[in-house]
């Protein structure tokens, strides 16, 4: 397995996007979160994905059900943190966790942030967004390319202090040396087509030279504002 990790503020002062990974008997757990919220995302998001990676060191399971409790525990994590002082009660997250032993995978995310799954050089899976494009795009209003040209609003769902949220789940049983992912923000998917990623790929040899050229695609971008934007890329092979 081969990873490039990647994050920076883009055209912002703040980075409010937060990533960590850890390995555990095997194991290995990527998590990423996008915060928001009146001047406290940062904090919202760097709080999940501590929190993410915490539970996973005491319990490394390869089940749905760890990453639901996950999850939970970051909403918890969140509750806590609001409970001290008011002023933490509207930041929220976005977020996204993988969890793979090389043979197996599942991941789970709530809110904007996506993980893509390649076979071979291709996109063959992507993870549902919370947010209002996405159901334009299931109700059939827009194409699914369109969906990062939409208006960016706050995402329907996410994990913030005082709610309750439970992520989607996926699980692939089989992964082997053809699988890639990448784990990203909204602020890298929103600049980077699924095309580029598939190109980015078929004509690099390591997870550094993938991601490399995927930045050179929102580095080449004129004229637009950068979000936040993190991404891991991970090679299986």
């Amino acid at each position: 397995m081969r990873v490039t990790a990647f994050t920076h503020g883009g055209s912002f002062p703040v980075n409010e996007d937060y990533i960590d990974s850890a390995r555990q008997n095997g194991v290995c757990c990527f998590a990423a979160a996008d915060g928001g919220g009146v001047g406290n995302g940062d904090i919202a998001a760097k709080i999940v994905v501590d929190t993410i990676i915490d539970e996973f060191k005491k319990s490394p399971l390869m089940s749905g059900e760890a990453i639901e409790g996950y999850f939970k525990s970051a909403q918890a994590a969140l509750n806590e943190k609001s409970r001290e002082d008011a002023i933490y009660d509207t930041m929220y997250a976005s977020a996204v966790v993988l969890i793979t032993d090389g043979v197996s995978a599942l991941w789970g995310n709530i809110g904007d942030c996506r993980i893509y799954r390649f076979n071979g050089k291709l996109v063959e899976e992507v993870t549902d967004d919370d947010s209002d494009a996405f159901l334009k795009y299931k109700d059939g209003k827009i194409e699914f390319t369109d969906i990062r040209r939409e208006k960016y609003e706050r995402p329907t769902k996410t994990l913030c202090p005082c709610e309750t949220a439970l992520p989607h789940i996926y699980t692939v049983k089989h992964i082997g040396a053809r699988t890639s992912f990448l784990i990203c923000t909204k602020g890298f998917w929103r600049c980077v087509a699924e095309e580029d990623m598939e190109e980015a790929l078929r004509t690099s040899k390591t997870s550094k030279e993938w991601l490399s050229k995927m930045l050179g695609v929102i580095e080449n971008a004129k004229g637009a504002e950068r979000d936040n934007m993190s991404a891991f890329a991970v090679r299986m092979g």
